[in-house]
């Protein structure tokens, strides 16, 4: 059977029905670019496409396409329609996107981003990230200073999800900053590892700890001796042809498989 579409023909796209259309959109817009993309195809679907589905795209950004994302938004009005961002960058601008964004679900940046979000805004005092549950940082994380600024604890509190690249950012103050915590992940490094500071969050669901050191072999000691110190703990690796730490982070918009869902066999531990 011929397909309904075998090109990307404007003139097939525009003879279908919304409904139809809709459905194409649901399934390919995923990513910013293919968000972009579909913008441009005509009028009809920019208007279908703007803004509806950007809270299901996972943006990605660096300190290059940090200005031109943050005119587009800006622009057209779609800062608040933003729910998962991850920024690579520290620059002021940068900052300016994650504020200007007060309905993020999911974020992923650098402390010093983090930092900003914690800062009231010029004209009113009032937190305006109530949505953020889910928090990656990048570097280590100086929790009693985040404490200190005036929106810190509010935003500590709410988190369920965080994941932290520097281990030595484990020292979470106290149990009592995360609250509803719920998930927790940091990047393994051997033989340095600890796991008593977060074993003191109750609440905790799951436990993953991640890692490009591994052999394709099957899980030695080490492996099961760090799986057997409590049963929420997992192991992820981000080796050779494996999902990337991104693509897993963006299953939670996607609704797919994620850092928090995804179970790999176990192997040795390098």
């Amino acid at each position: 059977m011929t397909p309904i579409l075998t090109a990307p023909d404007q003139r097939n796209i525009e003879s279908l029905p919304n409904e139809l259309r809709l459905s194409i959109i649901s399934y390919a817009c995923t990513s910013q670019s293919s968000y972009r993309t579909l913008l441009l195809v005509s009028r009809n679907f920019h208007d279908l496409v703007q803004p509806g589905y950007l809270p299901r795209v996972p943006v990605r950004l660096n300190q290059r396409s940090a200005r031109p994302f943050y005119d587009f938004i800006v622009e057209q009005g779609l800062a608040g329609y933003i729910r998962y961002l991850w920024i690579n960058g520290i620059s002021t601008t940068c900052s300016q996107i994650v504020v200007a964004c007060p309905n993020l679900i999911a974020l992923a940046c650098s402390k010093s981003i983090l930092y900003s979000v914690c800062e009231p805004p010029s004209i009113t005092n009032s937190f305006t990230h109530s949505k953020l549950q889910e928090l990656t940082v990048f570097d280590q994380c100086d929790w009693s200073f985040l404490k200190s600024l005036p929106h810190g604890a509010s935003l500590c509190h709410q988190i369920t999800h965080l994941r932290l690249h520097d281990l030595s950012s484990m020292g979470l103050a106290a149990p009592d900053l995360f609250p509803s915590l719920t998930h927790f992940s940091c990047t393994m490094v051997w033989p340095s590892l600890t796991l008593g500071e977060v074993l003191k969050f109750h609440r905790l669901e799951h436990i993953v700890l991640t890692t490009f050191f591994w052999k394709n072999e099957p899980p030695d000691e080490i492996t099961h001796r760090v799986l057997m110190i409590d049963c929420r703990v997992r192991i992820l690796y981000f080796g050779t042809n494996e999902p990337g730490e991104f693509q897993l982070w963006c299953g939670r918009a996607r609704k797919s498989d994620c850092i928090w869902t995804r179970r790999a066999d176990p192997r040795k531990l390098i």
